[in-house]
């Protein structure tokens, strides 16, 4: 973790942010288009981890900046996981919105990392999606 570097000011280009998406296994390339996605980082909040200039993690959120904070990904190449990249991104993301409720969308697979940063299943919650037409 060293040579990584956590921002919350530097928006990567699409080609940049798509690639740890497509090296975890979200889609294939011709999923994202780099026009809409560079619209998406525009209107996004984020938190990005840089090893030089190469982008090896990504977290996008949204907050009102006093009640709610929801964050919609946290992605880390693989090669970088479990070197603290994701706990570095969201520690920055507690520094940054830490005075709001913080709600993440986690894989099934990831609960795990989240609940060692002190957040916490809410059994009477469910995330709830539409898939876009």
């Amino acid at each position: 973790m060293s040579s990584i570097t956590i921002s919350d000011i530097t928006i990567p280009n699409a080609k940049d942010a798509i690639a740890p998406y497509l090296s975890v296994g979200w889609g294939t390339a011709p999923d994202y288009d780099p026009v809409v996605w560079q619209s998406v980082l525009k209107n996004s909040k984020l938190i990005t981890a840089w090893e030089g200039k190469k982008l090896v993690g990504l977290t996008r959120y949204f907050t009102d900046g006093y009640h709610d904070t929801c964050v919609t990904e946290c992605v880390v190449a693989p090669e970088h996981q479990g070197n603290g990249v994701g706990r570095a991104m969201m520690d920055k993301l507690f520094e940054l919105c830490g005075n709001t409720s913080i709600y993440v969308n986690a894989l099934n697979g990831k609960k795990d990392f989240f609940e060692k940063l002190d957040l916490q299943l809410r059994p009477a919650m469910a995330v709830m999606s539409r898939k876009a037409a």
